[in-house]
């Protein structure tokens, strides 16, 4: 005979119906077997650290469970009613029994004591236990006696599917209420679940099963099974068995968490305490710390720091008070004040009630040393009000020195109080010189260049007259001479006036390109005499309308391109103006003079500005001029409020510059 019904169902097959009740009945005890084994899980947890305590449990669940799970079943396959009496094998019955207490253990097991459990473990242990109660039920249908079983293949392999489902379910369960014990609520809800899916499998598996009697139906046994073999009386011993196990469970659940209450409060409290503990070591070193702050603070003050009681006892000391007075360490502790602080001019209780209450901080008193040396020293007081009475502090510092360079300094200021006004009465001297210096340059300028003018124009008329060629020599010679020693003493006049400042500045209308143009006029001839390109590059006149004093801007042009044609020997001279926009009334005008002249040595550069200076003395001797010419342009131009400078290479030539801000003509004269 086949396990498996693969033809028509034959003729003679056992047909019956399902009691309504023990269907019922075996779907409760699934439903129970399901909540006690969730229950049991969660004392597996608790249990770990005692094995003693683990076996029983882990004994205890495997037997409820699968007795529940079998009990399930047997109650199940008496559920299903036929004409014909069954009777079972005692022995596949027991058989099918251990199995289900192992494939239960095995789950218990496998969830108790496998950590970090994956998707694909939980699915292969769920087929192990899932095939371990379809063997359970198909060993169990197996003893029946009496008649041939097969079974139909798609409702087989169904209720062994859901035999496997209903493990994964149970397993995932069991995990939870393992994992999470807050989840146990939710016990009887998953016991539900499970219940269902146990019965599920049996009666598919039941609805797949194929009954054909071996004997006459007549032929077979007519006495039920005996007392121990009924289905009342097994479910009653199984539902007892759990039930025991339930309450032994639940109290010891309770006793658990009773027990996790006291040791949580217990963990509450010595939390408690450990953060009192905790608290009070930081307060303990936060103490310890500012006690050691204010140590080393007192240890590296300069400042002498002294605390005295009532009494006028010293309690404490630094480093710097025992120096200052001149004690060993701790030495001048219990000393009266009265005995480092000089009181001969103020009592005691004056000095307390008066100086100190007043807290008029620093004052001046007299020290007094331990070799009975006097010092000044300035001292600054607290008052600090405690439990046990009041304390003060007591800054002191030496002043001796402080006093010493006072009188010192006080000397000095004495001295350049005197000092200070003999250099006043030198400066009027100074002035009244000056004074006398510019009157006296004054009347000899006049002086000089009335009959030098003379001597001009009479070397002038006697070049032009009919002369022989050597008397026309000597005339000429006294005529340059002449105007030589005009433009010196011209310079000499003007620096003198510039210096003294007494310069005032014209401010009218001009064009700063017609006044250098007027320039570089008066100098065509001598630099055509000295074969010298003169190069003009001028700003346009119609952008040159400027306020400003047009004579000194020629006496600045004029020294400027003097100099440039005296120090060049060949090549040119390039004149360049430009300006650019200060604001709506102001222009900048920059004006170049370029030369290829003998150029300027580094070493006289920071001297080419100062008066009776020039390049060298061979250069003064070979060129001659008094060497005021730069000096006074540069004190014109710093007159008309802008600056002066120059580059130059020493053998190639030189560049002179000077930048000037100008107010703007907006109504030059040709319009006016």
């Amino acid at each position: 005979m086949d396990f498996f019904q693969l033809q028509d169902l034959p003729a003679d097959q056992i047909k019956g119906y399902f009691d309504l009740k023990l269907v019922i009945v075996s779907y409760v005890v699934a439903v129970f077997a399901s909540y006690v084994a969730l229950d049991i899980a969660w004392n597996l947890r608790n249990t770990l650290a005692n094995k003693w305590n683990y076996a029983f449990w882990l004994i205890g669940g495997s037997l409820a469970m699968g007795l529940g799970i079998w009990t399930m079943h047997f109650i199940g396959m008496e559920a299903f009613k036929t004409p014909m009496v069954m009777t079972y094998d005692p022995f596949l019955t027991f058989f099918s029994l251990v199995i289900a207490v192992l494939a239960s253990g095995f789950a218990l097991f496998k969830v108790t004591r496998t950590f970090a459990l994956t998707n694909v473990s939980i699915f292969i242990s769920a087929c192990l236990m899932g095939l371990g109660i379809a063997s359970m039920h198909y060993v169990g249908m197996a003893a029946m006696e009496h008649i041939h079983i097969s079974y139909i293949p798609s409702l087989f392999f169904i209720s062994i599917a859901i035999a496997i489902l209903a493990s994964l379910a149970a397993i995932w369960l069991l995990i939870k209420a393992y994992a999470n014990p807050a989840l146990s609520r939710f016990n009887f809800f998953s016991a539900l679940l499970m219940g269902a899916a146990i019965c599920g499998m049996h009666y598919v598996g039941m609805f797949a099963s194929v009954m054909t009697p071996l004997v006459s139906m007549h032929e077979a046994p007519v006495i039920s099974n005996p007392l121990g073999m009924h289905p009342l009386f097994i479910g009653a011993t199984t539902f007892l068995i759990m039930l025991i196990f339930y309450v032994l469970s639940t109290n010891r659940q309770k006793f658990v968490l009773t027990l996790q209450r006291k040791n949580e409060n217990l963990l509450e409290k010595e939390k408690e305490l450990s953060e009192a503990n905790e608290k009070l070591n930081k307060y303990a070193n936060y103490l310890l710390d500012k006690e050691r702050k204010t140590s080393a603070i007192l240890t590296a003050a300069a400042d002498g720091i002294i605390s005295f009681n009532e009494d006028k006892k010293i309690e404490m000391a630094n480093i710097a008070a025992n120096n200052i007075f001149g004690y060993e360490r701790d030495e001048i502790l219990g000393k009266s004040i009265s005995d480092v602080i000089a009181l001969s001019n103020i009592s005691a209780e004056t000095f307390f009630t008066g100086v100190i209450a007043s807290e008029k901080s620093p004052i001046e008193l007299i020290g007094i040393k331990k070799n009975g040396d006097l010092f000044y020293c300035e001292l600054a007081f607290s008052k600090l009000k405690l439990s046990q009475g009041n304390s003060y502090i007591m800054v002191i510092r030496d002043i001796s020195e402080r006093k010493s360079a006072k009188l010192k300094l006080e000397e000095i200021n004495l001295k350049l109080m005197n000092s200070l006004t003999e250099l006043e009465d030198a400066r009027n001297r100074a002035e009244a010189a000056n004074v006398a210096k510019s009157n006296f340059l004054a009347n000899m300028s006049h002086e000089i260049r009335t009959p030098l003018n003379v001597i001009i124009g009479t070397a002038e008329l006697l070049s032009r007259s009919e002369l022989g060629i050597k008397e026309k020599k000597y005339a000429n010679r006294i005529y340059l001479s002449s105007q030589i020693l005009l433009k010196l003493i011209t310079d000499i006049l003007d620096f003198s006036k510039i210096e003294s400042g007494e310069v005032s500045l014209e401010t009218i209308p001009c064009n700063f390109t017609s006044l250098v143009k007027e320039v570089i006029e008066s100098f065509e001839e001598r630099a055509e005499e000295k074969n010298l390109k003169i190069i003009v590059e001028l700003m346009d006149e119609k952008e040159a309308n400027i306020i400003s004093d047009p004579l000194r801007i020629k006496q600045l042009l004029i020294n400027l391109i003097s100099n440039a044609i005296k120090f060049t020997e060949k090549g040119y001279i390039k004149i360049h103006s430009s300006s650019k926009p200060i604001n709506d009334s102001q222009i900048l005008v920059r004006l170049t003079i370029e030369d290829t002249g003998i150029g300027i040595e580094r070493k006289d550069f920071k001297s080419i500005f100062k008066k009776f200076s020039q390049a060298d003395t061979s250069s003064t001797r070979r060129f001659g001029g008094a060497g005021l010419g730069l000096a006074i342009c540069k004190e014109i131009a710093e007159l008309l409020g802008g600056t002066i400078n120059f580059e130059s290479s020493f053998g190639k030539g030189s560049t002179f510059w000077f930048e000037i801000p100008f107010l703007m003509d907006k109504e030059p004269e040709t319009q006016k």
